[in-house]
């Protein structure tokens, strides 16, 4: 028996949508529960700073230099909190993102001995030939906190699927989608 075409259509979408890879790298850490900020060495650390004060998400844009190791000072976490970082550039700039982690480390800047920092780092080189043109490219850098096992980034997400699945079932439960789309 022959599977109706729409069965075979979306058979083959899932097929060719796993395969795909994206331009995004991601991590999840869990923040240290002794983890302490100092809020006056912020401003003094010389790294490129995410912050994600007041907030439980941020997203900024770095020029990341080619070939080389990249450090984002990660601030305003909470301790014993789960965290997903996640790394994004265009296939407009070919590259490889290598060694993504994260560490924490004690404030270099602060006097106290709990005053930790966390850090995400990534190594950057170039992936083309001819060789990459720029020194530097564009990487959006976000970070999200993760409740119920899910970033919080992803809630819309979920929700516009939601709705999509309930407005689709109302629209079949008055229109035969069924019958209308075996006629097709």
């Amino acid at each position: 028996m022959r599977s109706p075409p729409l069965q075979s259509l979306i058979i083959a979408l899932v097929f060719f949508c796993s395969h795909v890879v994206a331009n995004t790298e991601s991590i999840m850490f869990q923040v240290p529960d002794g983890f302490s900020e100092d809020k006056e060495a912020w401003r003094k650390s010389g790294l490129p700073i995410l912050s994600l004060t007041g907030s439980n998400r941020a997203i900024d844009k770095f020029d990341v230099p080619v070939d080389s190791r990249y450090e984002v000072e990660i601030q305003g976490i909470h301790a014993g909190d789960t965290y997903q970082a996640k790394i994004c550039w265009t296939a407009a700039n070919p590259i490889n993102i290598h060694t993504m982690g994260y560490m924490v480390q004690k404030s270099s800047v602060s006097s106290r001995e709990k005053d930790l920092r966390l850090i995400v780092h990534f190594e950057v080189s170039a992936n083309s030939y001819p060789a990459l043109k720029y020194s530097t490219v564009p990487i959006n850098v976000s970070v999200a906190a993760v409740r119920m096992g899910i970033p919080v980034d992803l809630y819309a997400t979920i929700l516009y699927i939601a709705l999509l699945m309930v407005a689709v079932y109302f629209v079949n439960s008055r229109y035969d989608l069924y019958t209308r789309l075996k006629t097709c």
